[in-house]
């Protein structure tokens, strides 16, 4: 009985993580795609592509495809990184290795993120510090959400 009662939390909680995983999904791609069209980026619809959506983030919020592009390429590595380390990799010292590798670069892809979103934040939203600082705490979930949130505000200028 006890298994049976550990096993269903485990489930619960797998289930609540992707259903939070996929509400956060939908709504930075959903912002994105607001955003990206009110400035007229021609590449707006890779706000529903998963990974590319940080390309469509970063040129947004840079102004420049160069700016994208790393943080395109940052996600890229980070996800072939954790899979290599995850389902490939056999040798413990090189998966102690690899993780390490993965887990810098998604540490740089975190901050660069934040710091795009700082920029939107500072765009388009009066409360442009309490955002950044609740987006961080939150790890990023509140990110997807206050982009979703600031989508059709005015340009502050």
């Amino acid at each position: 009985m006890e298994i049976a009662v550990i096993t269903l939390a485990l489930v619960i909680v797998f289930f609540s993580f992707c259903a939070i995983g996929i509400l956060s999904y939908v709504f930075i791609s959903f912002g994105l795609f607001s955003i990206g069209k009110r400035e007229e980026e021609n590449t707006y619809p890779l706000a529903w592509i998963p990974c590319a959506n940080q390309y469509l983030l970063g040129k947004i919020a840079f102004k420049s495809k160069l700016q994208g592009t790393i943080m395109l390429v940052l996600n890229i590595i980070f996800i072939m990184l954790s899979i290599y380390s995850l389902f490939i990799c056999r040798d413990l010292n090189v998966i102690r290795n690899v993780t390490m590798v993965a887990f810098f670069i998604g540490a740089i892809s975190s901050i660069y993120s934040y710091v795009a979103r700082y920029k939107i934040y500072t765009k388009y939203s009066g409360s442009v510090v309490i955002m950044t600082i609740l987006d961080i705490l939150s790890l990023g979930l509140l990110g997807a959400v206050f982009v979703f949130a600031i989508r059709n505000n005015k340009i502050n200028s």
